[in-house]
């Protein structure tokens, strides 16, 4: 069977139990693995590119340094997985658990793990640029030092996550639960009562609130662009540095906030919503 993995073929051996077995460097590019069972599997340095894996089990598997790129992985189960170093370039990862795997110093650039589960994920060093983490469950997840520019964390549960030292500069935060995580917000300004101020900023001013926009004119902002706005010269240093999804983010949370509001809301829905927060 090893020798077979050797050659340069497409395999196909979708629901093949192969536990426990020793694979190492071994080429399974192109391979139909759906529903292929590898549970604790020595998969160091296996080339698995393009490969579709759906429904796969990876249990405790060994992946450090595998090339998982344009593979399609949805709903495969690698908790605690060893992913470390791994390359996941544009990998699809839909529904994967991925619950207390290292992903330490892996390649996770433009991947899709819309609705993941991270939970305790370890992905410091990880390289997210551009991927999709919508709704993506990374509870307890160590991403310190993580590269997160551009990427997609809208709705993304993010409770008690590690970011210390992360890149999230032109990322997408809103709807994200950020309840206790760990964001370096030293330099970030305090907005007291900050949707209150946002609706007397509006009101004074005889300002609007267009949603479309992050800033249409001096009077005329998003409920993130108010937020920046009302901040000064501080907030628009936040947006330039980090982009308005971040810097508004930010600016919620160092404000008391716990998870970002919704910044792509109708104009009556994100009204309705800054009254009723600003009452309590």
């Amino acid at each position: 069977m090893l020798a077979l993995l050797q050659k340069e073929q497409k395999v196909n051996w979708p629901g093949i139990n192969l536990d426990q077995a020793d694979l190492s460097q071994v080429n399974l590019a192109k391979a139909n693995l759906n529903r292929a069972s590898f549970i604790e599997a020595n998969l160091a340095g296996a080339n698995l590119c393009k490969t579709e894996m759906i429904r796969g089990i990876l249990i405790k598997a060994d992946l450090t340094k595998a090339n998982l790129s344009f593979g399609n992985f949805t709903k495969v189960n690698l908790t605690k997985a060893n992913l470390n170093e791994a390359n996941l370039y544009q990998a699809i990862l839909r529904e994967a658990n991925l619950s207390k795997s290292n992903l330490v110093g892996a390649d996770l650039d433009s991947a899709d793990l819309t609705n993941a589960n991270l939970n305790g994920a370890d992905l410091t060093g990880a390289n997210l640029i551009g991927a999709d983490l919508t709704r993506a469950n990374l509870v307890g997840a160590d991403l310190t030092g993580a590269n997160l520019k551009f990427a997609n964390l809208s709705w993304a549960n993010l409770h008690r996550a590690n970011l210390s030292g992360a890149n999230l500069a032109e990322a997408e935060l809103s709807g994200a639960n950020l309840t206790q995580a760990n964001l370096e917000l030293e330099s970030v300004p305090y907005i007291a009562h900050i949707d209150q101020a946002i609706l007397n900023a509006i009101q004074e001013t005889g300002g609007q609130l267009e949603m479309q926009n992050w800033h249409t004119c001096q009077t005329t902002h998003c409920r993130a662009g108010w937020a920046i706005t009302l901040a000064g010269n501080a907030g628009y240093q936040l947006e330039r540095l980090w982009g308005s999804s971040v810097a508004a983010a930010m600016l919620y949370l160092k404000s008391g906030a716990n998870f970002i509001p919704n910044w792509y809301a109708s104009p009556k829905a994100a009204l309705v919503d800054m009254k009723r927060k600003a009452k309590n």
